[in-house]
């Protein structure tokens, strides 16, 4: 039986980002100073809106932004989805005819949005009301190794997380049947939410120590799980930013390295919500990296990470899973 397990949890985040996982060994994401410069150049647009909102019907703008706050803040993923069914067919109309009235020059500001982001327009997938939701793979699959190699499989014993004992077990709840069909120890995952103006990065991994020999040739992993990365951006009197993503983390003598496998982000900077979604079934995490001479022990995992931002009082979260880990090779290179 397939498993939907994006059941959402939602727990109150004000800290500032993460600083105790591993350095990016490639930003396919933008940057909270990005991040920060498009919801300053949007903030004229986005008053210009709600202004119109307000001028045209200010019971109904009302209603709409308490309703977009508390959905934000439900924690069942399946009542928030039937809850912005009803909430699309409430004011989507609504919130439409205001930005139309407006008159913004989306042209204008998607150029200006490309170019703090510093990307060309055909890597960039606008949504409306100038938001942004991608899903961004940046994996080059090998053929599986046929050279010697050393292969761990569940359970798998070397975990770490920087959520605490209460998120771990709203996480757990989150997934639900999944945890009751598989073995925990073959599931790492992590989920951010961000109420307020702040950043908060999670992180958790899963994996197995390897000893490597002194003097030795590159090393390559291969790995085969499942995987879902999710989220939603919420703009409420403020913009709302999140992302996710899952890869390979490698720590050991000389080597400190995360192999991005695959990503989503969604914005919403200006009015209404974003959300992004990507996933891969039985897929294949692959990277390399080149061992100290001298060898020695190195910690490699599958990872799973999550980071959400509000400006003033925006809900996002996002969430990472990796589950059904069937191998993990760690081989000689060729």
């Amino acid at each position: 039986m397939k498993l939907l397990f994006v059941i959402i949890f939602t727990a109150l985040a004000v800290a500032t980002i993460a600083q105790n996982s591993p350095k990016a060994s490639k930003i396919s994401s933008p940057t909270k100073a990005q991040i920060e410069a498009i919801q300053s150049l949007l903030a004229p647009v986005r008053k210009q809106v709600e202004d119109i909102l307000q001028k045209t019907d200010a019971k109904l703008f009302a209603d709409y932004q308490a309703d977009l706050k508390r959905i934000a803040a439900l924690k069942n993923y399946q009542q928030r989805a039937k809850e912005l069914t009803v909430l699309d067919s409430k004011y989507y109309a609504f919130v439409k005819q205001g930005y139309i009235a407006a008159k913004i020059d989306e042209k204008y500001y998607q150029s200006k949005m490309l170019g703090i982001l510093r990307l060309a327009s055909n890597q960039l997938r606008f949504t409306e009301f100038l938001g942004v939701a991608n899903a961004t793979a940046s994996r080059t699959l090998f053929p599986p190794p046929s050279n010697p190699c050393k292969e761990f499989k569940c359970p798998l014993k070397v975990r770490n997380t920087t959520m605490n004992q209460q998120a771990i077990e709203l996480g757990s709840e989150r997934l639900g049947d999944l945890l009751d069909n598989i073995s925990k120890e073959c599931v790492t995952f992590a989920q951010t939410v961000a109420l307020v103006a702040s950043g908060r990065e999670e992180f958790s991994a899963i994996g197995e120590f390897a000893s490597i020999s002194p003097n030795g040739s590159n090393i390559d992993i291969n790995a085969e799980c499942s995987y879902q990365i999710s989220g939603i951006a919420f703009a409420f009197l403020g913009g709302g930013y999140c992302d996710a993503s899952v890869g390979i983390v490698v720590s050991g003598p000389t080597v400190d390295l995360r192999i991005e496998h695959d990503i989503g982000w969604a914005l919403a900077p200006v009015i209404w919500y974003n959300p992004f979604r990507a996933s891969g079934e039985n897929d294949r995490l692959q990277g390399s990296f080149t061992p100290s001479p001298n060898g020695g022990d190195y910690k490699i995992q599958l990872y799973a990470k999550t980071y959400a931002m509000a400006a003033v009082l925006s809900g996002t979260y996002s969430n990472a899973d990796i589950f059904s880990i069937s191998s993990l090779k760690v081989c000689q290179h060729k």
